[in-house]
């Protein structure tokens, strides 16, 4: 037992120093990621399909989901808040990061409900590690934290941040969220982060029934620095961009587009992926000018609900629209590649900075430009002075390599024998890139004076005057006197042959002038700082027989002061006594004009004696009002005044903006000049601020510091640019120290230039192979001034021809131009599209062209006629085409035949059209024409002939034949005998035919024929029995004749009768009271006989009863 317990004792003790210290256990090193995945959406709210889209993205492997704006749209209630929303959430996947949307808001959430970010932020914190800047508004974080591939990069553009809409964040070129942005892009490049994702509630660019609320020109910015993937919600639908380097919210510039595809290049451009699906619902797609700028979107009767899903690794970004429900609807694209390296630029360095010197000298400074990014090429220099004379600047050389990730120099060389302040601005420039640097130039120097300028005693005394050199500009160093006279003869000397000038102040020498020569002497006194710099200052020097009274003289050192309103200058007031003079001296300023600057001198009152000839006071002005004032300094003694004159600049700067007006369209920029002018010899640097009417507006300003000379200028380049059409001021304000001053310029944001399309006529009637003419018109809009192209395209693609003279117009800004449209093609109707194209501008304007023409026919086409026979006919229509109307005149030609001629008429020989019109041709052939002869009609009216082809057929005229079969027949007495009489049709004969039998001898024989009329078939044949019966023997010759109309033809049948008669006749001869005979042979009666109009004597008849 003991044993155990011990046992457990050290196993206790070892747990507890494991939970105390933390020394157990000891884990591996985790392996770093890399592969992730995350989810996103926007517009959720707490609907069932909002739970479905948390729960699926639970399930779908995602390390964590971004929730983009607008998270409820209810008012929040004890069961429905931000708590339970973000437990829900919470419950499928445990790390939800939040950024803010309008619900979210006073913008929606007391109006349309949402609940608060704040709470938000507290139900849904942080949880992945460290963020930089504040959860929930505007924030990154790289994931994963060690070894990050994705930085994540949260912003709040255009989301208000108080209760109206002037308090709206602005992210527009200039402002501190844009730089802030920048700055995260640019760190995360220079930290080898493979992917840079920014995530935003609204949106500019899309497609959807939200407009545009973020700065376009953070956005583009976003697309110049090629920013992976940008992810938006706002438009409760899903838009998927193509990969875009650039983009104008409503116009399609398709020069804009890298890849329109699904399969992306790393580094090429940006996507855009709006998706708005999180639940709520309830957006569509519409057509409008971005609908270009979309690879994918849905849907235009509905929206799809879901989230999209990224897998992401170091080289590849794979998304996939993942639908939870609404709209069946698909999407996925991917981005490959590795990261592009930044953009190869350079800097420009100076130093110094700043240089000084003493004028007549020059000074140098270095200027440097070293490779950023991998830059390597020619990089050539140029310099600028403000003002732009007085300093020479050199750059030496002023082009040079500069080497892949090194850098190269130049010696600026700058030189002047005119005190004052400069700026050299040094420009670097390598093709496309430009780079800039500014060295500041102090030209210092002295002035040297004599108080009094004029001296006077008697011989063998002296007289002395003050020698004062004063600091120009900062000089400050030792000057050596020297004093020369003409004519010689007076002696000279000086208190100091050397004084030590400080900066900005003054130094003196009393110079002492004796003589034992009357005469009047001019002395000049050099003051020679070395290096060449040396000025002088002459007195006149009168030397008389007796002692001039005492007096004294007052100089002021400098004469001109110059200092920028609010702050003070001053001069010294130097009092020199003459011939013995001694005394107390008071001191006093007057200032003209009377008010704008105070001036005191101290001390106000000097004593001058034998031992003090000469004494300074210093006198301070002070003034807030820029003037030019002249100061007396005056020195009395109640007897005595002495004046001096001090003129005085008080400086200060202007601003203004040039033009005060300025114009562009929305989408696109417009610039000024800010121009910064000295005022009565202002010097020194202003900084320049800007500040818009609207945060609709970007302004910047650059440079947005400038130094100005003493007399300068300088200027700075305002650009504006809006997405939103309207009028705006931006005030433009200039500071410098207690200095402030302002300038404001209006900006009219209107619709952007374009130009549009118009004809005269819209509609041209014209006759085929005639041109008709349109005039094409392009007029310019909102300023528009460009040349347009343009096309000519016909619908249907054949049947007429169209050319365009000229092919381009320059339209002039409010004016327009015009063009000729010339259309000629066959019969038709036909629509016109005249397309004008400028840049990515296009327009159209429709021409209907209905050409017009008539067509002729003829009916029959082919027409059978006898040579020499009666003539035939074939009706020819006219029929106008599309309207056509006009007389048709008509005429015929005839070419052909084996022999002979055909002669035609028309009648009538001219139609006039309003639908159609006929004429009749007639043509008949002579009695020797034979063959096929060729009639054409033509039909003509102005230019316009059509043909129409007849075709005669000329045949001999219809006969027939008339054959007997057999042409012997041999027969008995009394027995009849026959013979088969076939008439044939020729030439297509088809008419009756009358048949009669002739008898020689004319007795002994009867014959009849039956039928005695026949009528045969166009081609055919018919036939008649000949039956002939003979009473006396012998050989008889029967000629039956075949009659139709002229024609006559005949045939011969040869009977022969024998004596033998096998079957005797039977007759009788039968009479009646009527005057008929009959004769009755084989039981039939036969009339052989009519009445005579006188009584019936006698009537003889044959044996065979004939």
């Amino acid at each position: 037992m003991k044993s155990s317990r011990k046992i457990m004792v050290i196993v206790l003790l070892v747990f507890t120093l494991d939970q105390v210290f933390g020394i157990l256990p000891i884990n591996p090193v985790a392996a770093a990621v890399t592969q992730f995945s995350f989810a996103s959406a926007g517009d959720y709210g707490f609907s069932s399909a909002a739970k479905t889209v948390m729960s699926s993205m639970g399930s779908s492997g995602a390390s964590f989901a971004l929730g983009v704006g607008d998270l409820l749209y209810t008012q929040p209630t004890s069961t429905v808040n931000e708590k339970t929303w973000c437990n829900q959430f919470k419950t499928s996947i445990p790390n939800v990061e939040l950024i803010v949307g309008n619900h979210e808001t006073w913008e929606t959430n007391s109006t349309d409900g949402g609940g608060s970010i704040n709470k938000f932020v507290l139900d849904c914190p942080f949880t992945l590690g460290a963020e930089t800047g504040t959860y929930g508004f505007r924030y990154y974080f790289d994931y994963p934290s060690t070894n990050p591939l994705a930085r994540f990069i949260m912003v709040d553009p255009a989301i208000w941040n108080g209760t109206t809409s002037s308090s709206s964040l602005s992210y527009a070129s200039g402002t501190a969220n844009y730089n802030w942005v920048a700055n995260a892009v640019d760190n995360a490049r220079s930290n080898a982060i493979p992917w840079i994702i920014v995530v935003m509630h609204k949106i500019c660019i899309g497609t959807g029934s939200q407009g545009c609320e973020v700065p376009m020109s953070f956005l583009t910015m976003l697309m110049n620095k090629r920013v992976d993937l940008i992810l938006q919600g706002h438009d409760h639908t899903y838009q998927r961009s193509k990969q875009l380097t650039c983009a104008t919210d409503g116009t399609y510039v398709s020069s804009c587009v890298a890849n329109p595809g699904s399969s992306l290049t790393k580094g090429a451009g940006t996507v855009y992926v709006i998706d708005g699906t999180g639940g709520e619902g309830g957006g569509k797609t519409v057509s409008k000018p971005n609908t270009g700028y979309f690879a994918a979107y849905c849907c235009s009767t509905g929206t799809p609900l879901g989230y999209s899903l990224f897998t992401i690794t170091s080289s590849s970004l794979l998304s996939t629209f993942v639908n939870t429900g609404g709209q069946t609807y698909k999407d996925s694209f991917t981005i490959t590649g590795s990261s592009p390296p930044p953009n190869p630029s350079f800097t420009v360095s100076a130093s110094p900075a700043s240089v000084s010197f003493a004028s007549g000298h020059s000074a140098t400074s270095k200027i440097t430009v070293n490779s950023v990014n991998g830059f390597a090429g020619t990089v050539s220099l140029s310099a600028s002075v403000l003002p732009s004379s007085g300093l020479t600047a050199l750059l030496n050389p002023s082009s040079f390599n500069v080497p892949k990730g090194g850098s190269a120099s130049s010696t600026l060389t700058v030189s002047s024998s005119t005190w004052g302040n400069y700026v050299v601005n040094v420009t670097a420039v390598s093709g496309s890139l430009i780079g800039f640097t500014t060295v500041n130039v102090k030209v210092s120097d002295f002035s040297i004076s004599a108080n009094p300028s004029s001296l006077s005693f008697a011989v063998k005394s002296s007289a002395s005057s003050t020698i004062t050199v004063t600091s120009l500009n900062g000089f400050s160093g030792a000057v050596s006197l020297s004093a020369t006279s003409s004519p010689s003869g007076i002696s000279l000397s000086f208190t100091n042959g050397s004084v030590s000038v400080p900066t900005n102040s003054s130094a003196s020498s009393i110079l002492k002038v004796k003589s034992d020569k009357t005469g009047t002497y001019t002395v000049s006194v050099a003051g020679n700082a070395g290096g060449g710099l040396t000025h002088k200052v002459v007195l006149t020097v009168t030397v008389t027989t007796s002692q001039p009274a005492p007096d004294f003289g007052i100089m002021a050192s400098p004469s001109s002061v110059a200092f920028n309103s609010g702050t003070s200058g001053g001069t010294t007031a130097t009092l020199t006594g003459s011939s013995g003079f001694a005394g107390t001296l008071t001191i006093t300023t007057v200032v003209n004009p009377s008010s704008g600057l105070s001036a005191s001198c101290s001390p106000s009152s000097i004593t001058l004696s034998s031992s003090t000839p000469s004494a300074s006071s210093i006198c301070t002005f002070v003034s807030s009002v820029t003037a030019t004032y002249t100061v007396t300094v005056s020195a009395s003694n109640g007897t005595l005044t002495r004046s001096t004159l001090v003129t005085v600049h008080v400086g200060d700067f202007s601003i203004s903006v040039n033009p005060s007006t300025v114009s562009s369209a929305a989408g696109s920029s417009a610039s000024a000049t800010v121009t910064l002018s000295s005022i009565e010899q202002f010097t020194g640097t202003v900084a320049l601020t800007v500040t818009p009417s609207s945060n609709s507006v970007s302004a910047t300003v650059s440079p947005s510091s400038l130094t100005i000379a003493s007399g300068g200028s300088a200027t700075s380049t305002l650009s504006l640019g809006s997405n939103t059409a309207g009028t705006y001021t931006v005030q433009v304000t200039g500071a410098s120290g207690s200095l402030s001053h302002s300038a404001t310029v209006t900006y009219n944001v209107g619709a952007a230039p374009d130009f549009m399309i118009s004809t005269s006529p819209t509609s041209v009637r014209v006759n085929a192979g005639t041109a008709g003419t349109s005039t094409i018109t392009v007029s310019s809009l909102n300023g528009f001034n460009g040349a347009v192209s343009l096309t000519a395209s016909v619908s249907p693609s054949t049947g007429l021809t169209c050319n365009l003279n000229p092919t381009s117009v320059t339209t002039p800004s409010g004016g327009s131009a015009t063009s000729s449209l010339s259309c000629s093609g066959s019969a038709g109707t036909y629509t016109v599209t005249v397309t004008g194209t400028s840049g990515n501008l296009s327009h159209t304007a429709i021409v209907t062209y209905t050409v017009q023409d008539f067509t002729i026919a003829a009916s029959p086409t082919s027409v059978s006629i006898i040579a020499g026979g009666a003539a035939g006919t074939s009706t020819i229509t006219a029929t106008g085409l599309n309207g056509f109307t006009g007389p048709v005149s008509l005429t015929s030609a005839v070419t052909g035949g084996t022999s002979g001629t055909t002669t035609c008429t028309l009648s009538p020989t001219s139609v006039t059209l309003g639908n159609s019109g006929t004429s009749t041709l007639s043509c008949s052939a002579s009695p020797t024409a034979s063959g096929s002869f060729t009639i054409t009609v033509t039909g003509t009216s102005g230019s316009l002939s059509h043909n129409a082809i007849v075709t005669y057929n000329v045949g001999a005229a219809p006969d027939f034949t008339i054959n007997a079969n057999p042409s012997s027949v041999t027969t008995n007495l009394g027995v009849a005998g026959t013979s088969m009489i076939t008439v044939g049709s020729q030439n297509g004969f088809n008419s009756a035919v009358a048949l009669t039998a002739t008898i020689s001898p004319s007795s002994g024989l009867t014959c009849s024929l039956s039928p005695s009329n026949v009528t045969p078939t166009s081609g055919g044949s018919v036939t008649s029995t000949l039956s002939c019966t003979g009473a006396t023997t012998g050989s008889y010759s029967v000629t039956v004749n075949g009659t139709s109309g002229s024609l006559s033809h005949s045939t011969t049948v040869t009977f022969h009768i024998n004596g033998t008669s096998s079957n005797p006749p039977a007759y009788a001869l039968v009479t009646s009271f009527g005057g008929q005979v009959y004769k009755y042979q084989n039981g039939t009666m036969t009339l052989i006989g009519q009445p005579v109009t006188t009584a019936l004597r006698l009537i003889a008849w044959k044996p065979d009863g004939s």
